[in-house]
């Protein structure tokens, strides 16, 4: 995968790449829209299916004629599951409602959750034709989990939620409007951003910002550089900024330790509470 350094070089070539579609693709909207979840052959795509340009993948009660309508649907029922997997060229892949999608492998545009939909990305590309742009994307009550692939950014709004565990962010993470990033796993090359009451969390230890140390919680600073290990143990130096929009409530960055430290903090207190409950009702008498 390309550095930070070499990326703005290589990017064009990425793109220009990608593997084309077939003679006999169609430039079209699918809609799986079916309750059911792989290995079924149609909730499947892979080398095997033609290029696409949209795919919706909505609960089966949704209105199959109308991928955009109104969400959440009336009456849902049954999610649908997709898999991606190697091979699979498709221009946007957006998943609604309680729908899932896993994707293992191939080359897409955009991929998005909305709703209480459920993405998880372990592998593939995820690469826009604006290199600026979010790619990935949780929306409204949305939830991606990243553990490997490539990004060219990614971002959480609107109440989404994205958790990094792997793989490479070429661009700027995000968390915007009352959505919650965490990063604890993977690279980010460029920049972390948080806008408007949205909330980027970090887990991991031995932060510091500009080369100073600093504690667990919320950071105070505007901008800076927040260096660091990940609670994957991978270390980090990359830049931070807090914004508002026009004038409005700035992001919040919050610094939190790694899972399992804070699981031996919780049992250390619970284990001394209980000693010390011990010892109040031990004595003569």
């Amino acid at each position: 995968m390309p550095t930070a350094r070499c990326w703005a070089r290589v990017a064009p070539l990425v793109l220009f790449a990608l593997p084309l579609a077939p003679a006999n693709a169609v430039a079209t909207t699918i809609l799986i829209n079916n309750g059911l979840a792989p290995p079924v052959a149609s909730n499947v795509i892979d080398d095997a299916t033609f290029a696409m340009e949209d795919v919706f993948v909505r609960n089966v009660g949704c209105d199959s004629t109308e991928p955009n309508q109104v969400s959440p649907c009336p009456a849902p029922g049954d999610s649908t599951t997709v898999g991606v997997e190697s091979g699979a060229e498709i221009g946007s892949l957006s998943v609604f409602d309680a729908s899932r999608a896993v994707v293992d492998g191939g080359s897409l545009g955009l991929l998005e959750a909305r709703d209480a939909a459920h993405i998880a990305l372990r592998d593939g590309s995820v690469v826009g034709s604006d290199l600026g742009a979010p790619v990935l994307r949780a929306l409204f009550g949305g939830r991606i989990v990243m553990s490997g692939g490539f990004a060219t950014a990614a971002e959480a709004q609107d109440g989404g939620e994205l958790v990094v565990e792997g793989g490479q962010i070429a661009g700027e993470l995000g968390s915007f409007s009352g959505a919650r990033v965490t990063w604890r796993g993977g690279s980010v090359d460029q920049e972390l951003v948080t806008r408007f009451e949205g909330e980027l969390r970090v887990a991991g230890s031995d932060f510091a910002i500009d080369g100073v140390p600093t504690g667990l919680g919320e950071v105070a600073e505007a901008s800076g550089f927040l260096s660091g290990t990940l609670a994957s143990g991978e270390t980090f130096d990359v830049f931070f900024r807090r914004t508002g929009i026009r004038g409005g409530t700035p992001g919040t960055l919050r610094l939190v330790p790694e899972p399992g430290s804070a699981l031996l903090v919780g049992s250390g207190l619970a284990l001394l509470a209980g000693r010390r409950r011990r010892g109040s009702t031990s004595g003569c008498g």
